[in-house]
C-alpha cells in the first residue's frame, strides 16, 4: 500500500553539519515529534520520510555548496511546494530563506508555512561589490519582502531579531523570533577541558571574517587551537573541517573558549558553546543586555580593537562551575509549544 504523506516540506540544505541543516533537522524534530502524520522532505540533493520520530533517507547525493544549489534549485523547491500544495497537502519552506529574496516569498502559495526566515545585518567592507549590494540594496529587498509578507501570510518564524528593524509593526506582531533557540540541546557530560579554543570559521560575507582568522592564528602561537569549518593555515592550528554536530559537541566538551562571529548573538555555534560550558566571547557592539544565556557564560571584546582583544583572550581563566541554563530552555520549550500551537499538526 502506498504511503500517504499529506505534508510536505522543502529544505534546501537538510545537511548535518550545516548551520541551515541542522536548524531544519531540529525543527523537524521537535515541531513534528508527536505528529502521526508521515512528511516528506526533500532538499536540493535528496529525499527523506519523517515518521515516529525517525528521519529515513529515501535518496540522497553529496550536498554541494554552490550557486546553482543555493540560488537556483531553490525555484524547483518552489515548483514542488506549489504542486504538493495543489493536492491538499500542508506545506512548509523550512531553510536558506533569505528576507532579502523576494522572489521566494512572491512566488509560493500563500498558506505555506515559512521559517525561519534567515538575514544579517553585519557586513564586511573587505568584500568590495558584495559590501555594496548588502548595504545599498539589501534593505531595499528587504522592504519589497516585508509588504509581501504583510499581505499574503498571517504567521511568520525569524531565526534570530536582527531583521525586525525592517518589519512594519504588522508583520512583528504575527512573528515568532530567535528561532535557533529550538536547537539548543544541553550536554550534561562534564569531560576534561584540554583544548585551550575552539573557532568554527566560514568564509562568508557576514561572518567577522578578518577578525576570526587573525586572532585565531595568533593565539595558536601561545594556545592550543582547533578550528571547525574552513580552514585556517597556521602551524599550531588543527583543523576539522566540516563535522556533523554530534562531532562538534564531542571537541566542545573538551574546550575551555571561543569567540563567535558577529553576525548573530544567537548562533547555532554560539548555543552549542553554552550547551557545553565553553566560555564564549562576544563582540561587544552584538551583545544583548537582556539576552538567555547564563550570566557567567559571556565575556565581551571589542573586534574593532584587536591588541585589546588579543590580551583579554589570552589572560582569561576558566571557572569550573557549570552555570544553569534555565532561561534557555524555558525559551525553547515556549517557542516549540507557540509553533505547534500555530500550524496545528497532529
Amino acid at each position: 500500500m502506498k504511503t500517504k504523506k499529506n505534508i510536505f516540506v522543502w529544505c534546501n540544505d537538510f545537511e548535518n553539519y550545516t548551520g541551515e541543516g541542522i536548524l531544519a533537522r531540529n525543527f523537524i524534530n521537535k515541531i513534528f515529534s508527536n505528529s502521526s502524520h508521515k512528511i516528506n522532505i526533500r532538499s536540493n540533493n535528496a529525499e527523506y520520510l519523517y515518521y515516529n520520530r525517525k528521519i529515513k533517507t529515501i535518496r540522497y547525493s553529496k550536498y554541494k555548496n554552490n550557486f546553482i544549489n543555493k540560488y537556483i534549485k531553490l525555484f524547483w523547491g518552489i515548483f514542488l511546494i506549489r504542486f504538493h500544495n495543489f493536492y491538499g497537502y500542508k506545506t512548509f519552506y523550512i531553510n536558506y530563506l533569505p528576507l532579502w529574496n523576494f522572489l521566494i516569498f512572491l512566488m509560493l502559495p500563500k498558506n505555506t508555512y515559512l521559517g525561519p526566515i534567515t538575514g544579517g545585518t553585519h557586513i564586511e567592507k573587505e568584500d568590495g561589490i558584495n559590501y555594496i549590494v548588502r548595504k545599498y540594496f539589501f534593505p531595499i529587498f528587504y522592504k519589497f519582502s516585508s509588504n509581501i509578507i504583510n499581505k499574503k501570510y498571517d504567521f511568520l518564524m525569524f531565526s534570530t531579531e536582527m531583521l525586525r528593524k525592517y518589519l512594519n509593526k504588522e508583520n512583528i506582531k504575527k512573528s515568532l523570533f530567535n528561532l535557533t533557540l529550538i536547537c539548543f540541546d544541553n550536554n550534561k557530560k562534564r569531560k576534561i577541558k584540554d583544548i585551550d579554543f575552539l573557532i568554527y570559521y566560514r568564509k562568508h560575507s557576514n561572518k567577522s571574517n578578518y577578525f576570526l582568522k587573525k586572532i585565531t592564528q595568533k593565539l595558536s602561537i601561545q594556545k592550543k587551537v582547533f578550528v571547525a569549518g574552513d580552514k585556517i593555515s597556521g602551524k599550531n592550528i588543527t583543523n576539522l573541517g566540516n563535522i556533523n554536530r554530534d562531532k562538534l559537541f564531542k571537541y566542545l566538551a573538551r574546550t575551555k573558549f571561543s569567540v563567535s562571529s558577529s553576525e548573530n548573538f544567537y548562533s547555532l555555534f554560539a548555543l552549542d558553546c553554552i550547551a557545553n560550558d565553553v566560555l564564549l566571547f562576544i563582540n561587544k557592539k552584538n551583545y544583548l543586555n537582556k539576552n538567555y544565556f547564563p550570566r557567567y557564560s559571556l565575556r565581551t571584546i571589542n573586534f574593532n580593537h584587536f591588541n585589546q582583544s588579543f590580551k583579554q583572550l589570552i589572560r582569561v581563566k576558566k571557572k569550573n562551575k557549570a552555570e544553569e541554563k534555565i532561561e534557555l530552555i524555558k525559551k525553547k520549550k515556549e517557542l516549540i509549544k507557540k509553533i505547534i500551537s500555530q500550524i496545528k499538526i497532529n
